[in-house]
């Protein structure tokens, strides 16, 4: 099956605004996002939370449940296009108009967006944000079920609180989230630990452009966050008039996708972000350790602290992996763009030389000064060398990270298989 591109998962997203029927069936251009099992509208809801629940289950019966959490409006619009009543509800608590005008979180941070910069500071966890979790883990609590979920703007926020806070994370299989305030530092340490573990795996996408003025709080991808931060390379998006101009670029009016749909990002500081997850999580199990260490390590304990610590080893190993092909990914491209200037530029006579050198001379004297054809096919060979490495140690942590995290499921299920065995001996 083919996997699904940046474009389709936006679209994706953006079905969050539209009118889902109950019991009818959506999809994305072939892929399927499955069959509206719940209409969770504010109307009902005195948090004022709207989602919607589809599930895709599959021929053994499992359920495949994508949740659609959609940002303050009324269907087709966000915020700042959205009637008056509703803005006022879901801004009561919940987002950028209410965050402006007060100082309840320990830090702020610059906007970058509007062509200007002002502080603001993030978002309290909101009635609304514990809604979406309360949501998110009524279906994990179904344990033949795995979750999907969207969310844009304050529909982001709601998301980014809900995985952080979801029941059993790792049936959490991705999160795609946009344009939505940092809500990070309004965690608890339990669920920052949980953000920066389902950040670790990769299973969260959070995504921001900085000419956007809701998202803020990300430091352009320096701050910690919930999930890997996208800076999107963006565009101003097109419009008329200033007040259609801030709707439309909050509505994904910046976003640039190349023709196999996928997203143009800026080149961001993913390994600056996965060497502070590994420090979060490191001092994280520190912690744990000095609190179990009163008394001396129970065996559940110390089997404990091992999987936390081979995790976040085998997870930051794999991110450094990834983010090392990402970033020659893009040199490649951008080498060999410049590589192919150059190579044209070896067969032209510059003005000044004209009638006095031929094309051939041209060439003869680049290749003297070793920038040659064929120099050039020796600069891209010795890249696509390097390249070809790096692909091949980021499949190899991949999958030891892979083999930690079976390895892990199999002690887990064979010490409660062996808990269950001891404790009915107990009761015998």
């Amino acid at each position: 099956m083919n996997e699904w591109t940046d474009k389709q998962r936006k679209r994706a997203a953006e079905m969050e605004y539209k009118e889902l029927r109950l019991g009818k069936g959506y999809k994305v251009d072939s892929h399927k996002l499955g069959t509206v099992v719940e209409v969770h509208s504010h109307t009902k809801d005195s948090t004022g939370l709207d989602a919607y629940v589809l599930d895709n289950s599959d021929s053994q019966g499992k359920h495949h449940y994508t949740i659609l959490y959609q940002g303050s409006s009324q269907r087709e619009t966000d915020w700042i296009q959205a009637d008056a009543g509703q803005v006022v509800h879901d801004f009561h608590l919940d987002d950028v108009a209410n965050a402006l005008n007060r100082s309840t979180a320990s830090q702020s941070y610059d906007v970058k967006g509007m062509q200007g910069a002002y502080d603001v500071h993030a978002p309290a966890i909101s009635d609304q944000a514990k809604a979406a979790s309360k949501l998110l883990n009524k279906y994990l609590a179904d344990p033949n079920a795995d979750v999907t979920v969207y969310g844009h703007s304050l529909g982001s926020m709601n998301g980014q609180y809900a995985v952080a806070n979801a029941s059993d994370p790792n049936r959490v299989v991705s999160a795609y989230l946009y344009e939505g305030p940092n809500i990070y530092n309004d965690l608890s340490q339990t669920q920052k630990k949980q953000a920066d573990m389902l950040t670790m795996r990769g299973v969260v996408h959070n995504y921001v452009d900085e000419k956007d003025v809701v998202p803020y709080g990300y430091k352009s991808g320096k701050a910690a966050a919930v999930g890997e931060v996208h800076i999107i390379d963006s565009i101003w998006a097109k419009t008329d008039n200033p007040k259609d101009w801030i709707a439309n670029q909050h509505m994904w009016g910046g976003y640039q996708f190349d023709k196999n749909g996928k997203l143009k990002v800026q080149a961001g500081p993913s390994a600056v972000q996965t060497t502070n997850i590994a420090e979060r999580s490191l001092q994280a199990l520190a912690q744990h350790k000095c609190e179990y260490s009163h008394g001396g390590f129970t065996d559940a304990e110390k089997l404990q602290l091992d999987e936390e610590l081979a995790t976040i080893l085998s997870k930051s190993y794999a991110r450094v992996g990834e983010t090392a092909v990402d970033g020659i990914a893009q040199t490649d491209s951008t080498v060999k763009t410049e590589l192919e200037k150059l190579k044209v530029a070896t067969t032209q006579v510059p003005w000044f030389a004209q009638g006095t050198l031929s094309s051939s001379e041209v060439s003869e004297l680049y290749s003297e000064g070793k920038v040659g054809s064929s120099d050039i096919a020796d600069t891209l060979t010795v890249l696509s060398g390097y390249k070809t490495t790096l692909e091949k140690l980021n499949t190899r942590l991949n999958t030891l990270s892979t083999d930690i995290d079976n390895f892990i499921v199999q002690v887990n299920s064979e010490d409660m298989t062996l808990a269950q065995a001891a404790e009915k001996l107990h009761d015998e």
